[in-house]
């Protein structure tokens, strides 16, 4: 392990499926958290003395029990997902129950999408209700449904592209202050003609706002991903050093405390040998720095990597950066984890 050594880690087959398995049911879970959350929402609006008023008896009698048994098809769709076990690492992995998994997941996601086409109708007909100009009805469905996915995505945004999350909130809160100004405007009617102005202008933003929140989101999406990556990786790493007889120094941290952005760091102890620091990017790309011996080192990382390939499924090949090479792919079909590179303080993995 002597000097610094570098290798690209690529997942084979059965670990990307795995690894993919694994954040469709986090991702599917939380979709289903936020959903919940966006039915509280509409019932506590219901619930109001003003809206029931105008949404009247019986029709807020079907509204209150569609919602009802919204909830109820969504917490048998719950309990299902975080019923469902998967393993560590490839050792226990089989792709046939992988893929079974994976197809009642799209199910499930599919359900999930026809229970926020109720809410986004029943949401729709309250406001229109509650609401006679059509124009700012209109608008104000679209705030709510772009308030939702932005509290939805908030804890990605603020992890990955805190900045830009925070120009798109402060954005957003001028837009609210734009909605207020016009709804006085119109209650008030002066100038109708310029209210209708100002009207498409604010549908305008909240169109742009609602394009710029997709991009972050997939943005922010992809960094998380590429980290759960190297999260897995690390955990193999960690698993595998211990079972060569090496003790941790510490816990992993990252580079940068606290940007999830920068490199994963994390220092093991070979006791015969000296230390290694192994350095995690974000595009799972591994370097190493030590002090062993030449013989010593090129022993220790062929173990090292024989074992990370057997128990989960990684695929490394550490070269002197002189002589750096990736390691040769399982199949055609295999790809490198994409290049990009992340709060724990001094937070550990």
């Amino acid at each position: 392990m002597s000097g610094t050594k570098c290798t690209q880690a690529y997942l084979n087959r059965l670990a990307e499926m795995l690894l993919k398995t694994k954040r469709e049911k986090d991702v599917t879970l939380k979709e289903i958290t936020d959903i919940f959350r966006r039915i509280d929402d509409i019932n506590s609006r219901m619930d109001s003395a003003q809206t029931k008023k105008t949404i009247g008896g019986k029709l807020f009698t079907e509204y209150e029990d569609a919602l009802k048994k919204e909830s109820g098809s969504l917490a048998e769709r719950q309990k299902k997902l975080k019923d469902v076990q998967l393993p560590e690492s490839v050792r226990g992995a089989d792709p046939n129950r992988l893929q079974t998994i994976q197809d009642d997941i799209s199910r499930i996601r599919d359900k999930n999408r026809k229970t926020e086409g109720v809410l986004d109708k029943t949401e729709s007909d309250i406001i229109n209700l509650s609401i006679s100009d059509k124009v700012l009805s209109n608008i104000e469905f679209v705030r709510r449904k772009f308030q939702a996915a932005r509290e939805a995505q908030e804890g990605l945004l603020k992890k990955w592209l805190p900045d830009k999350y925070e120009k798109l909130t402060k954005d957003y809160e001028k837009v609210r202050e734009s909605i207020s100004r016009h709804k006085e405007a119109l209650n008030s009617r002066k100038d109708t003609n310029q209210a209708a102005k100002d009207f498409k202008k604010t549908e305008d933003a909240l169109k742009d706002l609602t394009e710029r929140l997709t991009a972050l989101a997939q943005k922010a999406d992809r960094s998380e991903e590429l980290h759960q990556k190297r999260l897995y990786i690390l955990k193999g790493l960690r698993e595998v050093c211990a079972s060569l007889g090496f003790e941790d120094v510490g816990k992993p941290r990252y580079e940068k405390d606290g940007d999830f952005n920068s490199v994963v760091l994390h220092t093991v102890d070979t006791l015969n040998e000296g230390r290694v620091t192994f350095k995690l990017h974000l595009d799972n790309r591994i370097e190493s720095d030590s002090g062993i011996s030449l013989d010593a080192c090129g022993d220790e990382f062929k173990k090292l990597s024989d074992l990370l390939k057997e128990t989960y499924g990684v695929e490394t090949a550490f070269k002197r950066v002189s002589q750096e090479e990736g390691p040769n792919r399982i199949s055609k079909t295999e790809k490198p984890m994409p290049q990009s590179a992340p709060k724990t303080d001094r937070k550990h993995m």
